[in-house]
């Protein structure tokens, strides 16, 4: 079995050059194959697949195993009366619909905004399985390593369909998996295959799970994916579904996409994938439709991570120095006293737990400097700073923009000016809408949620 360390997914086919400099060693790629849209052209061809495996790379190719998809060449216009050409099967399904589509078990809402998005068909039909398996073994032929298997966990919802659970649907789907494992690894005895979802799918079988179905479905996987679960659940808890694929999946490879990075602490994430072998990947935009990179992780020791180009970096324990690219970066500090460099582009720097130094470049950057007693500064370009817990000391200087901080507590925190103020009385302060704005010498700085008169001189230092 190949056994990549890191990974990325690539729904928007950006080719060769790209892939080829990738941190990560493990592709899901979108192949275009049995795709409308996606003309073969723009395919990795067999010499490039090559190319990327030379180069220590895995490249598997997308399946979609229980939801349908118009754009996909098994699709017939007439199977449903559909009203948005954007969603060409989402509406009444006709009389020429096959019975996998007849019989569907309801509607997918895959984007988050209300209203259907897809059919989930009935998987167990044997037509369905039979151009499902010859579209995995389409990729494999083609020079990929394996597949990915989209939509495993959709057997929840076809089971619970009609109101009664009936765990047959995750049965069959344990089959449908393994059917589909064995025929690729027909063509390419090492074909790597990964699954999204369906970490329950064993108790949910209620199948042995001690017995030979079960084994067989462990050995037809050699990874499991989990979507956006330490975001909603939270990290160590019993119901955790990171921690439980942890437990569950010894001998796979636990892959955790988080796209709703706004809602919980990065750096906790990171530092649980990197405590439990998971493989951890930020993406750009939820659908996985913009390039983006693996993330560049530490370790315990004390490590310096420097990005060639936009990505993705976070130093976990110790007391790391991360240095960001040309472009815009996104690090993390997590444990330790880190020290983080922006640089070039629109950077977001997050220096975690402990006393932090955060440098911005000069561009627009977003920095957090989480708890302890940290130094923040945003260089040129309009940034914006939060502290975070902790007595924290924001720098600015000469000409350095509009620079907004979220957090400034008078009597804890400090404003220290560099260049182009020497006392209290050189700044301009005056109330705002948005809080206290100070002005001075091509800086104009608002400290939200201030009023006047809550800013100290004491607050200032200048040197």
């Amino acid at each position: 079995m190949l056994a990549p360390q890191s990974f990325l997914i690539d729904y928007d086919r950006t080719g060769y050059s790209l892939l080829s400099g990738a941190q990560a060693d493990l592709i899901i790629y979108e192949t275009g194959e049995t795709h409308r849209t996606r003309p073969s052209p723009v395919h990795l061809s067999p010499s490039e697949l090559a190319a990327l495996n030379a180069l220590g790379k895995t490249v598997i190719g997308y399946v979609n195993v229980a939801v349908t998809d118009h754009e996909r060449s098994y699709w017939q216009g007439n199977y449903v009366d559909y009203t948005s050409p954007l969603e060409k099967d989402v509406g009444p399904v006709t009389a020429s619909a096959p019975d996998w589509l007849k019989n569907n078990r309801g509607t997918v809402d895959f984007d988050g905004i209300p209203g259907a998005d897809a059919y989930l068909v009935d998987y167990t039909d044997g037509q369905w399985q039979a151009q499902t398996i010859r579209y995995a073994e389409i990729i494999v032929e083609a020079g990929y390593d394996g597949v990915f298997l989209d939509d495993v966990g959709q057997y929840f919802q076809a089971g619970w369909y009609g109101g009664a659970y009936d765990p047959a649907w995750a049965q069959e789907m344990i089959r449908f998996v393994i059917d589909i494992s064995d025929a690729v690894r027909a063509i390419n005895p090492n074909a790597y295959v990964a699954v999204n979802s369906g970490i329950n799918i064993g108790f949910d079988s209620f199948i042995d799970l001690n017995g030979s179905l079960w084994a067989d479905y462990l050995g037809a996987i050699d990874a499991v994916l989990l979507e956006n679960q330490f975001a909603n659940e939270g990290p160590g808890g019993p119901q955790d579904a990171l921690s439980d694929a942890v437990a569950r999946f010894q001998a796979q490879q636990i892959l955790s996409v988080e796209a709703y990075a706004a809602t919980f602490d990065i750096g906790e994430w990171l530092q649980f994938c990197g405590d439990n072998d998971v493989f951890p990947y930020l993406p750009a935009s939820d659908d996985y439709d913009q390039y983006t990179d693996a993330p560049m992780l530490g370790s315990a020791a004390r490590d310096t991570l420097r990005l060639t180009k936009a990505g993705i970096a976070g130093g976990l324990e110790g007391g790391d120095r991360l240095i960001g690219s040309a472009d815009g970066d996104r690090m993390w500090g997590h444990a330790g006293g880190d020290r983080l460099f922006g640089r070039g582009g629109a950077d977001e720097l997050d220096g975690g737990r402990n006393n932090d130094r955060l440098m911005g470049g000069g561009a627009a950057d977003t920095l957090r400097g989480g708890n302890g007693a940290d130094l923040i500064d945003g260089g040129g370009g309009n940034d914006t700073s939060t502290g975070g817990g902790g007595r924290d000391t924001f720098v600015f200087r000469s000409g350095c923009g509009t620079d907004h901080i979220t957090d400034f507590t008078s009597g804890s925190d400090t404003l220290r000016i560099l260049t182009g103020a020497t006392s209290f009385d050189d700044l301009d302060i005056a109330g705002t809408a948005q809080g206290l704005r100070l002005e001075f010498d091509g800086v104009r700085l608002f400290l939200d949620g201030l009023t006047p008169g809550a800013l100290m001189a004491g607050d200032v230092v200048f040197t």
